[in-house]
């Protein structure tokens, strides 16, 4: 199972799950980390430590808030195509 928490400004990512869902989930995810680097490489601070990921967010703005949201709407959509049994999302 994929679990993905956000308290506050960290986002942690651990677990393993099905080949296709591994892959959106990690498409999405390495797509809006590289967005929000691209637009403000001092937005987030990223750590991709085996098997956890953290994503840090040193800063907000419209966009980056922006990204951020879409980023945890497209794991939604992920999670509605599978189910709850593959993925786990908590956001605080």
């Amino acid at each position: 199972m994929i679990k993905i928490n956000k308290e506050k400004d960290i986002i942690t990512m651990t677990g393993h799950s099905m080949p296709d869902i591994c892959a959106a989930i990690s498409s999405i995810m390495y797509t809006s980390v590289n967005a929000l680097l691209k637009y403000n490489e001092t937005a987030i601070e990223y750590k991709d430590e085996n098997d956890i990921i953290t994503i840090e967010i040193k800063k907000h703005d419209t966009i980056i808030d922006l990204l951020i949201n879409n980023m945890f709407d497209m794991f939604e959509d992920v999670l509605t195509d599978y189910g709850d049994d593959y993925i786990q999302i908590k956001r605080c």
